[in-house]
C-alpha cells in the first residue's frame, strides 16, 4: 500500500548521541518529510517544544539531564504539542 507524505509535518528528534540524530533525520528527509527539528538533550526539547508548534516527536528515552521519560507526561500537559504523536526509542534491549 503506497501512502503520501505530508512535508509540512513538523518532526522534533530528540536524542543525545549526535551521530544517532543525523542519522534518523536524514532519513526522515529522505523519505519526503522536510521540516525537521533537533534537540541533544530534554531541556534543548522542552524549549523548542514551548515555542513552535509540532506534529511528531521522535523522542529518546533514556537521556542525562531531563529524560524522555520525563518529557511525555510534561508534553501532554504543555498546550501548544499536547496532540504531538510521541515515538519513544531507546538502545536498550
Amino acid at each position: 500500500m503506497r501512502f503520501k507524505i505530508d512535508k509540512d509535518i513538523r518532526i522534533l528528534v530528540v536524542d543525545d548521541y549526535p551521530d544517532l540524530r543525523r542519522m534518523m533525520i536524514r532519513m526522515l528527509h529522505r523519505s519526503g518529510f522536510g521540516r525537521v527539528l533537533e534537540a541533544g538533550d530534554g531541556q534543548t526539547c522542552m524549549r523548542i517544544a514551548e515555542s513552535a508548534w509540532l506534529d511528531v516527536v521522535v523522542l529518546d528515552i533514556s537521556m542525562p539531564g531531563v529524560s524522555g521519560m520525563e518529557i511525555c507526561p510534561w508534553l501532554r500537559k504543555a498546550g501548544r504539542n499536547r496532540e504531538a504523536r510521541l515515538i519513544a526509542c531507546t538502545a536498550y534491549a
